[in-house]
């Protein structure tokens, strides 16, 4: 670490010697344009894939903890997305978003016009954060999982000799004690951000 802050000070090319050059080379990334749009576009992404893919993960496994009968099933099937290699996810996409492909073909079906899903930077961003979203959630989903069962149910039997209802058994409850949980989802959520930019 401290000889990448070192030679983030100098002019190296790997054949000579490294020259001090100060903070020239950061100052040359605020004046880039396409490093300034690239920062952009990854704090979007970040931003747009994370808060949905905790929040629909909590959903998920909340609706797994309540479902006894099929449970597991249902935990099965969510967890597609996570086991495909990303090499057969992104061919699946690629062909929900192709011109004629599932998603225009549904869009067609309402009587809306086709969209350009790859090949536009807005909507090219928002097809990433949507295979983002679907890729991500089922990973935090089992995380939640198992937080949700750990939480003792003397808690809730409490909540409800005070009157809880589901809002507040949640919210004063269910939430703070998945609070660990939820943090490290964002900062693990914070690398497959990254991973699925670099991707």
């Amino acid at each position: 670490m401290i000889t990448a802050a070192y030679l983030s000070l100098t002019r190296y090319d790997l054949f000579t010697s490294p020259k001090f050059i100060g903070i020239k080379n950061y100052l040359d990334l605020a004046r880039d344009q396409v490093f300034l749009q690239s920062v952009k576009v990854s704090f979007f992404y970040t931003v747009g894939s994370v808060i949905p893919a905790l929040i629909l993960a909590l959903i998920l496994a909340m609706l797994t903890v309540k479902i006894i009968r099929f449970g597991n099933i249902f935990r099965t099937l969510i967890l597609i997305p996570v086991v495909l290699a990303p090499v057969v996810v992104a061919i699946l996409w690629r062909f929900q978003y192709f011109e004629a492909g599932v998603a225009n073909t549904l869009l067609g079906y309402v009587n809306l016009p086709s969209v350009p899903w790859l090949t536009t930077p807005k909507t090219a961003i928002l097809s990433l954060i949507l295979i983002g979203i679907w890729r991500a959630s089922p990973y935090f989903m089992v995380i939640f999982t198992a937080g949700l069962q750990s939480i003792l149910s003397t808690y809730y039997k409490a909540g409800k000799m005070d009157g809880t209802n589901a809002w507040t058994e949640f919210r004063y409850i269910t939430l703070p004690l998945l609070k660990p949980l939820v943090l490290t989802g964002c900062r693990n959520s914070e690398f497959l951000a990254v991973s699925y930019c670099l991707w």
